[in-house]
């Protein structure tokens, strides 16, 4: 058993290296934080509520580009192992199929959750920095967090400079200290961001005040768990199907999941309870709407789909274990 498991968290670090390294999923992390930041600097309009489109805008990106950079790591990975024979040389030492799988999903989900963190932190910031309307002894009007802007803005080139000097000065791995260095520096941000006032005022520790949507966290948390269902399908459908044809096929089961709802909930037959059964709800995790108007996303339900996703990751990777174990990898 310990060494079953040995094997496969070495699998899972090995595929989480080669994905945090890959230049897309740099190009990702950095291009989605840039976007969500940039957005509430140069709105122009509110929507009748302060930070909502910084907000939705966010959560959209760390949607989209989540599913990007779990196609590119666990919808890739695999298929392109077993076309090159690194699978079939691994399984023969021998390494129990199932483990293999289960640690390339392990693997692409280490990527995507540190993604996530990363995101979830710049929508927290870019809700701040977007345009609030503001009482104190020195303001009264509508102020946008100008000085929180710039500085989250700037947390992505810094991280780029610093992964850039340790890989030249001691030749660690780019990719993976960039990730490091950017959820370390965000971090450090949104802890001591509260010690300015949205007006730029210095506010001390006495006055501290992070004024942050913290309700944000609990969508990204279901976005969150959106991608991990994701990412069990694309591993999954990645058994048997060459790289595009699985991350396509990954994407349409997802939209499909959209409408799993609308057009099978509560259907009538055989057909439609089976469709509503097989398929993804993926509606269960897109509730962002739920916190318009000072709304709030119940913890009770956040378990619900907690279980729910583990539920259907679980289905997923069983029926790519059943899919990998009969595949001629010769």
């Amino acid at each position: 058993m310990f060494r079953t498991l040995k094997t496969g968290m070495a699998v899972a670090v090995a595929t989480a290296l080669e994905g945090l390294q890959q230049p897309v999923c740099l190009l990702l992390a950095f291009t989605a934080v840039e976007l969500t930041i940039l957005v509430p600097l140069v709105q122009l309009f509110s929507f009748g509520e302060g930070g909502r489109l910084a907000r939705d805008s966010g959560l959209a990106i760390l949607l989209v580009g989540g599913m990007l950079l779990a196609a590119f790591t666990s919808g890739s990975t695999l298929a392109r192992e077993i076309a090159s024979g690194t699978v079939a040389a691994a399984v023969s030492k021998p390494v129990p199929r199932w483990v293999f799988l289960l640690g390339k999903f392990a693997g692409a989900g280490v990527v995507v959750l540190l993604f996530c963190w990363i995101e979830t932190i710049a929508i927290l910031l870019a809700e701040r920095c977007s345009e609030h309307y503001l009482e104190t002894e020195t303001t009264i009007g509508h102020v946008r967090d100008t000085t929180c802007g710039l500085l989250a803005m700037a947390a992505p080139a810094l991280a780029l400079a610093k992964a850039a000097f340790v890989n030249w000065r001691f030749r660690w791995r780019f990719g993976l200290w960039f990730f490091i260095f950017l959820a370390s520096i965000q971090t450090l941000l949104i802890a001591g961001i509260g010690l300015l006032g949205r007006n730029g005022a210095w506010l001390g520790f006495g006055g501290y005040a992070p004024s942050m949507d913290f309700r944000i966290v609990s969508a990204a948390a279901l976005v969150t768990m959106l991608l991990g269902i994701f990412c069990a399908l694309a591993t999954a459908l990645s058994t048997r199907l060459q790289t595009g044809a699985a991350v396509a096929a990954s994407f349409a089961i997802l939209f499909v999941g959209f409408l799993v709802d609308r057009h099978f909930g509560g259907g009538v037959g055989t057909l439609p309870r089976l469709l509503y059964a097989v398929l993804p709800d993926v509606q269960h995790f897109w509730v962002v709407d739920s916190l318009a108007g000072g709304g709030t996303i119940p913890k009770r339900y956040l378990l619900q789909a907690g279980g729910y996703a583990l539920s259907y990751m679980a289905f997923a990777l069983a029926l790519g274990a059943v899919s990998f174990q009969r595949r001629d990898l010769g």
